[in-house]
């Protein structure tokens, strides 16, 4: 279950959603983070960790995500 957080800093009119987790239950982002090398070898805790702060967002073709400087 997701909900909306009030309390999130951001963007003006965006909401951050912040997963619900009851007991064993894990993030529905969590299959994503365990395929990144980075965080392998980290235990199930640290990444269920990981995967209820993350946010998922989607982007158009084309559409700058990172600038440098």
């Amino acid at each position: 279950m997701l909900a909306a957080s009030g309390a999130d800093a951001g963007p003006a009119g965006w909401r951050r959603l912040v997963p619900m987790l009851s007991g064993g239950e894990s993030s529905p982002l969590k299959a994503h983070v365990e395929k990144i090398d980075f965080f392998a070898g980290l235990e199930d805790k640290l990444l269920n960790k990981l995967a209820e702060a993350a946010i998922a967002r989607e982007y158009a073709q084309n559409e700058t995500i990172v600038r440098q400087g």
